[in-house]
């Protein structure tokens, strides 16, 4: 077994020089298997048991070809060969031939135009390296070392610089700060400048000879020799406890001291030194008291997240691979943790798959699902003067995720999505949640007033999955025909508060009884709440339809609603903003006209003070200044059957 990562220069014979890094498979080591994957130059052989293959068992294709997918970089597709291992162990070795015959078609169909996997079958007996396989492999090894070596040419100044540096890694700490390293070298290659040194030690870096370690100018640290530092350093304080011949296990825990980590290295190196290059690689973070967490020896399990469903208002975002042929680099998530950490210094719970913190009185939750596909993001808002600071907190989460997948895992594609607000309210470790794409959410708003999944029960709606007010996909999508609860929340605070003043006026507007005004204004003052918003509310539920941002702005603008021309204004900019168009089916803000709400426990059929009788004869006296907001009032009393006189030609002349 391999403790941490395995770094052997060779000859094989036939086929030329090459330096092996042999990975640790164990999951302790996972994190450290995205640290060299991006150096240039490389073949990667994927060696897979036969004998577990021959039971089905395609695990180790099944990580390592998505892995080595997710860490490219370039557009160059990366070189994989499969070698198939224990054909000695095979009763039936025809048998174990289709079946890794089967494996490299289905793995080359699947990766197709994302890895470069070489074409040969090769399976191979571990107790006779004569046997075809190996002959095959080494004749592969030939071919792709020559293709990349004609291609990728390096400085001939490397190979002398690697002779300088070869005495130096027998040191016993091989690790020296960058000043010590330009000394050292300039005695033996005068003629070398700083710049020269960097441009080269960095190709160095790529090739994997050393490791640069880039802080500051003056802070920088040179690993003379990585097979040292894997295996010394990472191996041992990553090992598990099948590792029976590191003598000095660190116990899985959430925090070391200083002085923990120093009596584990003793004198391999400057403690402080050594924390710093690993906080650099993502492996360790240093805690607001000075203590250190390491991602890879964290406990498996974590305190969650606790919430009332009752009372919390919850909302989710998952971050998903897009195919089977994604996967996250196993050092994203810890480097993940390491980012919130580092900026939320007052976490209040971490484990291998969980980090728990707080941002003011909302409380985010970032879980590496058990699958490893996703990873799910909830905030939780105590109340509703804190859903700005949620929504924030939350695409905080999701972009910070975003980002560190684009640096340590950038090969692998992503979805998305939105977390089930019914889901939220029954989940308390956010494993098994049901999520929304962008589109279904789309779709919902435009089909279905925002009611997605509608036969589940209870079905999720638009308004509890995103944030109203602050999400702004759906009025980019539908400007004027977007429900208004979209709005900007400015926005709509500032109508609201202006339309609270003349709520009565608003519900007339909408025909809607006064007993009716009265006991939603009598039941929004108890749970401090807008009436005017309830009041819209209760029309859009009675009369099946959404008010959209066209007929608030319609609405606003009728005479009888004067008072409110800042809350017209508000609405007005947002629309001029958007740009936004009518919707190409044809409905149009023209066509609202508001029907009458009525309270149906009464047995009365109408009430003149809402809604007006038909036949009655109406003359309208105004300053002529006013005549245009009169001539919109005529219009609205004739639609409702009145016969009205006006003045409009300046008869009193």
């Amino acid at each position: 077994m391999t403790p941490g990562i395995n770094v052997v220069k060779t000859k094989v014979q036939g086929a030329g020089e090459f330096l092996i890094w042999d990975l640790a498979g164990q999951v302790e080591y996972a994190i450290t298997h995205g640290m060299f994957l991006g150096v240039d130059q490389c073949l990667f052989v994927v060696v897979y048991d036969l004998v577990e293959l021959s039971n089905g068992d395609q695990s180790t294709t099944e990580y390592w070809l998505p892995f080595l997918k997710a860490a490219r970089k370039s557009e160059d597709k990366t070189q994989v060969v499969l070698v198939g291992s224990h054909l000695d162990r095979i009763h039936n070795k025809p048998e174990g031939e289709k079946a890794a015959e089967f494996l490299l078609r289905q793995s080359k169909k699947m990766f197709d135009g994302l890895l470069d996997i070489e074409d040969s079958v090769i399976v191979v007996d571990a107790r006779d390296e004569r046997c075809k396989g190996v002959e095959t492999l080494k004749k592969v090894l030939k071919e792709r070392r020559e293709c990349i070596v004609g291609t990728k040419k390096l400085p001939k100044v490397c190979d002398k610089m690697e002779k300088i540096i070869k005495p130096w890694r027998e040191e016993d700490v091989p690790v020296i700060s960058w000043q010590e390293y330009s000394d050292r070298v300039r005695k033996k290659y005068p003629g070398m400048d700083e710049s020269e040194l960097r441009t080269v030690t960095s190709y160095l870096h790529l090739m994997g000879e050393v490791y640069l370690a880039e802080f500051d100018e003056h802070d920088d640290q040179v690993i003379l020799n990585t097979n040292w530092f894997m295996t010394n350093i990472i191996g041992a304080a990553f090992a598990g406890k099948e590792f029976a011949k590191q003598q000095v296990h660190l116990p899985d825990q959430p925090y070391y001291t200083l002085e923990e980590l120093r009596a584990f290295f003793m004198k391999k190196i400057d403690t402080p030194r050594l924390l710093a290059i690993l906080d650099l690689m993502g492996l360790v973070h240093e805690t607001e008291d000075q203590k250190y967490l390491l991602p890879g020896k964290l406990p498996s399990e974590g305190s969650e997240v606790e919430w009332d469903p009752q009372r919390d208002d919850v909302k989710g975002i998952s971050i998903e691979c897009a195919s089977e042929t994604d996967i996250f680099n196993p050092n994203l998530y810890p480097s993940v943790q390491k980012k919130i950490l580092d900026a939320n210094r007052r976490s209040s719970a971490v484990s291998r798959s969980t980090v728990k913190y707080a941002r003011g009185s909302v409380t985010v939750l970032v879980r590496l699902t058990k699958h490893k596909r996703s990873i799910n993001i909830a905030a939780k808002c105590p109340d509703k003067d804190s859903v700005g600071a949620c929504y924030e907190s939350l695409h905080e989460a999701s972009d910070l995720i975003q980002s560190e997948i684009f640096d340590r895992s950038p090969g692998t594609d992503l979805n998305v999505n939105y977390i089930s607000h019914e889901s939220l309210q029954t989940s308390t470790n956010l494993e098994d949640v049901l999520t929304y794409s962008k589109d279904s959410l789309m779709q919902a708003e435009k089909d279905d007033d925002g009611f997605v999944a509608r036969l589940r029960n209870p079905a999720d709606v638009t308004t509890k999955i995103l944030f109203p007010g602050y999400d702004k996909m759906f009025l980019q999508e539908f400007g004027v025909d977007c429900r208004y609860e979209w709005l900007p929340m400015d926005t709509i605070t500032r109508c609201f508060r202006i339309m609270d003043g003349d709520y009565r006026a608003v519900g007339k507007a909408l025909r809607i009884e006064s007993d009716v005004i009265n006991d939603i204004a009598e039941d929004s003052k108890r749970h401090k709440e807008s009436p005017t918003d309830n009041i819209i509310k209760r029309w859009c539920k009675k009369n099946k339809r959404k008010m959209t941002i066209g007929m608030l702005q319609k609405l606003l603008s009728r005479p009888s609603l004067a008072a409110n021309e800042d809350a017209l204004r508000a609405v007005e900019e947002v629309i001029q903003a958007l740009e936004a168009k009518h919707s190409e089916d044809g409905s149009s803000i023209e066509a609202f006209e508001p029907e009458v709400v009525r309270d149906t426990s009464g047995s009365r059929n109408d009430d003149t003070n809402d809604a007006p009788g038909k036949g009655g004869h109406v003359m309208i006296s105004y300053n002529w200044g006013s005549q245009e907001r009169m001539k919109r009032l005529k219009d609205e009393l004739e639609h409702d059957g009145f016969s009205i006189w006006m003045d409009v030609e300046e008869m009193s002349k």
